[in-house]
């Protein structure tokens, strides 16, 4: 049986374990690689990574030995997208397999650039600010092991996004994107639709009911679409 592997890279905040569940949802040929990144889970010793940059070079040394041992596609949601995306190129600059479908999930666009600061918000302001972003009940939020192991993690995740400076890239992907967002999202459908600008191939848009974390609750249906694209390109090869 043809293989295929699917990299899932987390959101800010979060970890490899959000996607541990999805293999029961895949088809039998999708193999499920979710990615760890520094400072949480398997990894929570490793030095936490505070920009875009020095994340995707993270994770380059992590996956560059398997990157080429079947074809491939990325997943990511929010920071997760803006890695996947920045991942994508340096593997082009580096001669490897690009993925033939990069999953781009609730992320506007990253020619867009973020207006915000909110890594600088006071404790009670930031944990407001991710509250009213849905996913995490407020007792949570408040408890002091959220404020001693998380809080610094997802303060530097919000770093890492909202100081990313995109960077005009010497070529498009030739990968396919399909573009995910939640109807009840801040994101705007303008804002998801110009990543089409930074592929040579086509791109789907799907649009789900939900905020910005409709992937909590809409599991089949996204897991439906991945391994559709997996079985359409399987059919091609």
């Amino acid at each position: 049986m043809d293989r295929i592997r699917l990299f899932c890279l987390p959101y800010a905040g979060g970890s490899a374990q959000f996607y541990m569940n999805w293999k029961n949802y895949l088809s039998p040929e999708i193999e499920l690689y979710p990615i760890e990144l520094a400072g949480r889970g398997k990894r929570y010793t490793d030095p936490i990574k505070n920009s875009i940059e020095e994340i995707v070079d993270d994770i380059y040394e992590k996956v560059k030995n398997e990157i080429d041992k079947m074809p491939y596609m990325l997943f990511g949601h929010s920071m997760g997208s803006l890695i996947a995306f920045e991942l994508s190129h340096k593997l082009i600059a580096k001669n490897h397999l690009e993925p033939f479908n990069i999953f781009i999930s609730g992320r506007k666009a990253p020619r867009i650039t973020a207006n915000s600061k909110s890594y600088e918000l006071s404790d009670d302001n930031f944990k407001e600010l991710i509250f009213n972003m849905g996913g995490t009940p407020m007792e949570i939020l408040n408890s002091p092991n959220f404020e001693e192991l998380f809080l610094p993690i997802l303060r530097s995740d919000f770093k890492a996004v909202e100081t990313y400076i995109y960077q005009e890239k010497n070529q498009k992907l030739n990968s396919m994107l399909s573009l995910m967002y939640g109807n009840y999202d801040e994101i705007d459908i303008k804002e998801i639709t110009p990543w089409k600008e930074e592929t040579s191939k086509d791109t789907k848009v799907y649009e789900f009911l939900g905020g910005h974390f409709f992937i909590q609750n809409n599991i089949v249906e996204i897991t439906n679409i991945i391994n559709k694209t997996a079985n359409d390109y399987l059919k091609k090869i």
